[in-house]
């Protein structure tokens, strides 16, 4: 159980760093 909500945790925080990339890359495309 408690391995599960840590790996769900995990893939929340691996989405967010994605979201992140694809908004710097965005930037950079844009200067």
């Amino acid at each position: 159980m408690y391995a599960m909500m840590e790996h769900k945790e995990n893939q929340q925080r691996l989405e967010a760093a994605r979201k992140i990339d694809d908004q710097l890359s965005l930037l950079v495309e844009n200067i």
